[in-house]
């Protein structure tokens, strides 16, 4: 596993519209969001940001975000075949 980004991820910081850009996901996604507003859509579901949990987008995933959020995040590379099987949305 090789770590690339980790960080806190504050939505108003970076778009000032209601949904964000869609886009490919590069590497695997893991965020954890305690609250919010809105969903994080993935491959055509919404995910709330509100709740605690965990959101693990993978490589090829597209994505986007629609309200206001914060999160904490690692975006990694693996090769650990295990992952695919992941759930999108880990409950905490």
């Amino acid at each position: 596993m090789k770590i690339i980004h980790t960080g806190n991820f504050r939505s108003s910081d970076f778009y000032s519209a209601e949904t964000s850009p869609r886009r490919a996901v590069v590497y695997y996604e893991l965020e954890y969001y305690s609250g919010g507003e809105g969903f994080s859509v993935v491959d055509g579901i919404k995910y709330p940001h509100s709740g605690c949990h965990f959101l693990l987008a993978k490589p090829g995933s597209e994505r986007f975000s629609i309200g206001r959020f914060d999160c904490l995040y690692v975006h990694f590379e693996s090769d650990e075949k295990e992952l695919s099987g992941l759930p999108t949305i880990i409950p905490t």
